[in-house]
């Protein structure tokens, strides 16, 4: 799978993105890094590519505190971010 699929799906979010599209992206994230896995990429290469893809789309990670976290795109980076890091181990 390349960068395309997972790109146009954090595009294409609106925010706060409703559990259906979320579970969706997540989908997504974790075809891709087992993609990535099977082509023998480190898990450290593999969080850089998916941080650069988020970042491609508009999804950008920053520190938010309390309930205006919930539902932001910093939000949806750390999902992902706990996607990889369950993935890769």
């Amino acid at each position: 799978m390349n960068a395309d699929r997972p790109r146009r799906q954090l595009a294409d979010l609106t925010f706060p993105p409703h559990d259906s599209a979320r579970s969706e992206v997540r989908r997504c994230v974790d075809e891709y890094v087992e993609s990535l896995k099977a082509q023998e990429v480190p898990p450290e290469r593999v969080l850089i590519s998916l941080k650069r893809i988020a970042e491609e789309s508009g999804v950008r990670s920053r520190a938010l505190f309390g309930s205006a976290r919930r539902g932001s795109r910093a939000d949806l980076m750390m999902d992902m971010s706990r996607v990889v890091r369950c993935v890769v181990r």
